[in-house]
């Protein structure tokens, strides 16, 4: 049992890393105002996670701490990759929200 939660493990970290990965590649950190066209990226970026999300749930049983695991990955992902901590909450609470769905 224990060397099946170690790959779920695996699993789940290299799922919120490509998750995280996808949002940094899809918005930049150059500007400091959000303009309608970073408004327009989140849009895409949010229905690209958003796609991923739903099939990995369809795929995995995910409990409360497997998405907390998710979220906390893509959270630090965030912050590691220089997002201010507040901004990396709030789309880290987005994609909690779309997890709990």
């Amino acid at each position: 049992m224990k060397l099946f939660q170690f790959k779920m493990n695996a699993k789940i970290d290299q799922f919120a890393a490509s998750l995280a990965d996808d949002f940094i590649k899809g918005y930049s950190l150059e500007s400091d105002k959000r303009s309608k066209k970073d408004e327009k990226k989140l849009a895409k970026i949010n229905i690209t996670l958003s796609n991923k999300i739903s099939s990995f749930k369809a795929e995995n049983e995910l409990g409360i701490y497997k998405k907390a695991r998710i979220g906390n990955k893509f959270m630090w992902a965030l912050r590691e990759h220089g997002f201010e901590k507040g901004f990396a909450d709030d789309i880290t609470k987005k994609l909690f929200l779309k997890l709990n769905e």
